[in-house]
């Protein structure tokens, strides 16, 4: 029994570790989409900045370009969520399983 008990402690710590990491990764990428918001707002700034005061320059491709730059990163960041969310639902599914394991194996004993 008491085999058992310390397996299903070192589960549960592992799996305390690994949702730690999933939460310190969700923080980290929460910043980084706000420093990202925070800069294509200073770029949009910028961009306007010259409209207004350089009429005669043409912005048009760096517009084009900052709006090709912005879509790349929104599919790369709904990849990253995506793989997120992935990982974290894995690792769920996966403590679930091995904690019904050692459950079933502390029935049989």
């Amino acid at each position: 029994m008491d085999h058992l008990q310390r397996k299903k402690d070192e589960l549960e710590d592992q799996h305390i570790r690994r949702t730690r990491q999933f939460n310190e990764l969700e923080w980290e990428y929460d910043n980084m989409k706000r420093d990202i918001r925070q800069h294509t707002e200073e770029m949009g700034e910028w961009v306007a900045y010259f409209f207004r005061n350089v009429p005669d320059v043409s912005l048009s491709y760096e517009l084009e370009q900052q709006t090709n730059l912005q879509e790349d990163f929104m599919r790369r960041v709904r990849r990253y969520e995506d793989r997120l969310d992935e990982a974290r639902e894995q690792e769920r599914k996966q403590y679930w399983k091995n904690l019904d394991n050692l459950e079933k194996e502390e029935r049989n004993s």
